[in-house]
């Protein structure tokens, strides 16, 4: 139900009123002549003539706080079915619909030089493509990679060098002070005695250790 300047009055239910209820074929092929002919002679004009873009209603307008925490509650845990996700496809695609497409710093999760190694892989990957040739070796076969030169990674094209797996290790082993269980690598004193206690069965550690009159894990 709406007043005389066509708003909603309190207690309206809108389309919830419709819940449940079904038009006979006749009723729809009607109502569909009913609106066809009012937008063709003028006496029914569509609610966003006038409006451009998908969102062409909502420009230059905000919602209020309150609106937007009441729309926030009505949609936890409200899940979309397959159907409306395809028509909602559909849609966008015919209307030539596209979301705006963020990169650098006009995306809000933007780090700049804070980004972890693997975004800055990641990045480097997107402005020179993939690595194709070993720098090192020559090597142009199996997997070749993007190498920064310091391991600062920083965001600068120049520092990062494409090498192949083997040299890539060995390049992190002898300039960036690389720790991996790689083949090559010097093991501390006491990574040896807790390797070789390990070996025979023993804990390094005495908080660790099985002792006499305790239950197993797996026995409990």
């Amino acid at each position: 139900m709406r007043d005389k300047f066509g708003r909603f009055v309190k207690g309206h239910l809108g389309y919830r009123g419709m819940l449940g209820k079904k038009f006979s074929k006749e009723y729809k092929e009607k109502l569909s002549r009913t609106f066809k002919e009012g937008y063709k002679n003028g006496t029914r004009v569509s609610w966003n003539k006038g409006k451009t873009g998908f969102y062409g209603y909502w420009t230059g307008k905000k919602r209020n706080s309150e609106t937007i925490e009441k729309i926030r509650i009505a949609n936890i845990g409200r899940k979309q079915s397959k159907v409306t996700k395809e028509k909602r496809s559909e849609t966008l695609k015919r209307i030539g619909h596209r979301p705006p497409v963020m990169f650098g710093k006009e995306n809000p999760i933007w780090k700049g030089n804070k980004a972890g190694s693997d975004a800055m892989h990641k990045w480097v990957y997107s402005k020179k493509d993939k690595a194709k040739i070993c720098d090192i070796c020559g090597k142009k076969e199996g997997k070749i990679e993007w190498c920064n030169k310091d391991h600062t990674y920083k965001r600068k094209l120049d520092d990062y060098i494409s090498l192949c797996t083997s040299c890539h290790r060995k390049w992190d082993i002898k300039y960036n002070n690389y720790k991996g269980g790689m083949t090559g690598l010097k093991h501390s004193e006491k990574s040896k005695q807790k390797m070789k206690l390990k070996k025979l069965g023993k804990h390094f550690s005495l908080k660790t250790e099985f002792k006499k009159g305790m239950t197993p894990w797996n026995k409990k």
